[in-house]
C-alpha cells in the first residue's frame, strides 16, 4: 500500500511538472525524487491528447471543424504551458542563430525569442492544423490521443539514449536527467502501446508502422543535436515532441486518406 500511494504522487508529481493543473492543492508532493517521473511522462501526454480530441469531439457538434480544432489545440496548449512549443521555439532559436556549443545552449537558455523562434512556431502551428483538417473526421480525436502520447514517448527516449548537454545544475530540466531502468521504459513503452488501441483493424497495425519513421527522425535528430551541442537538453526534448506529434498526423492523413 506505501509503494502504491508514492507511485501514485510520483504520478502527480509528474502532472504538475508538465501541466498547469494545480496539483499541489491536492497532494504534497515536494518529497518526490522528480527523476522518478519519467515513466509517466507518456501518460499525461494520454491525458493531454484525451481531454483535446474530446474537446473537438464535442465542440465539433455545434461548431465548424475549423473552430472544433483551434479550440482543441488550444485546449493542449492550455493545459500544458505551451512547454514543448516553447522548447521547440528556444530549438530554432538557438540552432538557428548559433554556431558554437556555447552559443547555442546560451540562446535556447534565454528567455526572449527571436525571428527564427517566431517562424518556427507560426510553421509548426499552421502545420498542425491543416494535417489534423486532413485526417478523415472519424479519426481526428484519436490520432490526438495517440500523437501526444506517442510523441512525448519519443522525447522521453532521449533520456535512454542520450547524454545531458549542459554541464551546469542550475537548469530545470537537469531534475529529470536519470537513464530509466528497462523495468521503466517497458512502462513507458506501455503507455504509448495501449494507446493504439482505441483504433480499429486494420487501420491500428498501419498506425504502429508510423513508430518506425518517428523513430528514425529522433534517432537522426538525436545524431544532429550531439555533433552540436554534445547530448539533449529539455529544449531539444520539447522540439523533438512537437515534430513527433505532426509526423504521426501526416502518417493518419496517407492511412485515412488510403495513400498507403
Amino acid at each position: 500500500m506505501k509503494y502504491i500511494k508514492q507511485e501514485f504522487k510520483i504520478l502527480l508529481a509528474c502532472f504538475s511538472y508538465f501541466t498547469r493543473i494545480p496539483i499541489w492543492k491536492l497532494i504534497d508532493t515536494s518529497d518526490v525524487n522528480m527523476k522518478q517521473t519519467s515513466k509517466y511522462f507518456p501518460l499525461v501526454g494520454l491525458f493531454i491528447g484525451g481531454l483535446s480530441g474530446l474537446i473537438f469531439y464535442l465542440c465539433n457538434i455545434i461548431f465548424p471543424i475549423e473552430i472544433a480544432l483551434l479550440l482543441s489545440m488550444s485546449t493542449s496548449l492550455i493545459l500544458t504551458g505551451a512547454i514543448h512549443e516553447d522548447g521547440f521555439a528556444d530549438v530554432c532559436d538557438g540552432f538557428g542563430a548559433g554556431y558554437t556549443k556555447d552559443r547555442i545552449l546560451a540562446i535556447m537558455k534565454d528567455s526572449s525569442t527571436g525571428v527564427f523562434a517566431n517562424i518556427g512556431l507560426f510553421i509548426i502551428l499552421a502545420i498542425k492544423f491543416f494535417a489534423l483538417m486532413s485526417i478523415e473526421l472519424d479519426y481526428i480525436a484519436v490520432s490526438m490521443v495517440i500523437a501526444h502520447t506517442l510523441s512525448r514517448w519519443t522525447s522521453i527516449s532521449f533520456l535512454y539514449t542520450h547524454e545531458y548537454a549542459r554541464e551546469s545544475s542550475d537548469s530545470k530540466s537537469t531534475i529529470f536527467v536519470k537513464k530509466p531502468s528497462k523495468y521503466e521504459f517497458l512502462l513507458i513503452s506501455f503507455w504509448m502501446l495501449i494507446s493504439f488501441l482505441l483504433l480499429p483493424e486494420p487501420i491500428i497495425y498501419q498506425a504502429l508502422l508510423l513508430i518506425i519513421p518517428i523513430y528514425l527522425f529522433k534517432f537522426l535528430i538525436g545524431i544532429y543535436f550531439k555533433k552540436k551541442i554534445g547530448g539533449y537538453t529539455g529544449d531539444c526534448m520539447g522540439a523533438c515532441q512537437q515534430v513527433a506529434e505532426i509526423l504521426f498526423y501526416l502518417g493518419m492523413i496517407l492511412i485515412t486518406n488510403d495513400v498507403i
